[in-house]
């Protein structure tokens, strides 16, 4: 999968979001769907680290990254 996420620290508030490969828009929904599973087993603020070697999926990214925000609210 070409994105790889976990707990960066100890405390649990952030993630680190490592993206290599080949990315796709509907990896990146997966992957959006499964760190917004993480976040309510903490009960304070989280916050990502994007750590991106290779770039964007082609195509629009806009309505990606506003249903992307919308999630993680």
């Amino acid at each position: 999968m070409p994105y790889n996420f976990s707990w960066y620290d100890d405390e649990h508030s952030i993630i680190h979001v490592d993206i290599r490969g080949e990315v796709s828009w509907e990896a990146w929904h997966i992957a959006v769907g499964s760190i917004c599973e993480m976040i309510p087993s903490v009960n304070h603020r989280v916050d990502l680290i994007l750590d991106d070697k290779v770039g964007m999926p082609p195509g629009n990214p806009m309505p990606h990254m506003q249903a992307s925000i919308k999630k993680l609210q």
